[in-house]
């Protein structure tokens, strides 16, 4: 009698359903979503590592097409790691991030981590009470610790965000 060498666990999913992960020269450039003096650019810089760096104001329109992308490629995944850089944010719309953070929280079961490097603004009462709901967040403050972190989870992240700032997909307003 044969007996097959695949097993399946419940808890690692029937072995069709597994994803396995994608090269770095596959992954989609990263989108860049903009309007006026902010930016958000973001995507996966390695297989099951999403990162998004804001830039300068964010608008509630960016806040609200980002968190439409976010969890639009959230919803595909068992489980991600998410490192956001917030070092260049300038300010922000409050429509903006009510919208990522309900994002954030629609699929929190998936995000085994959060790192975020915080902006000049620092961590305020909302980012400390989203960090305590979901229990996996970490603030950082340097850039080093910010890229350490990133590059252990995504060894090719540089490259990949290198790629993308010369072949950015933007997405378009509603």
């Amino acid at each position: 009698m044969l007996e097959s060498k695949r097993r399946f666990h419940p808890e690692q999913g029937h072995p069709a359903l597994v994803q396995t992960p994608r090269p770095t020269a596959l992954l989609a450039p990263l989108a860049r979503i903009a309007a006026g003096e902010g930016s958000i650019r973001a995507g996966w810089v390695g297989p099951g590592v999403f990162y998004a760096r804001f830039e300068g104001s964010i608008s509630a329109d960016v806040g609200e097409r980002y968190a439409a992308l976010l969890k639009a490629l959230v919803g595909d995944v068992r489980v991600l790691s998410y490192f956001v850089d917030s070092s260049d944010l300038t300010d922000y719309d409050l429509l903006a991030r009510s919208a990522i953070l309900q994002a954030i929280m629609a699929h929190r079961s998936k995000f085994s981590s959060i790192v975020a490097l915080t902006w000049a603004g620092g961590v305020g009462p909302i980012g400390r009470s989203f960090a305590s709901a979901l229990g996996n967040v970490e603030y950082v403050t340097t850039r080093d610790d910010f890229d350490a972190r990133l590059l252990a989870a995504a060894p090719f992240a540089r490259e990949q965000i290198a790629l993308s700032s010369s072949a950015v997909r933007r997405i378009a307003r509603r």
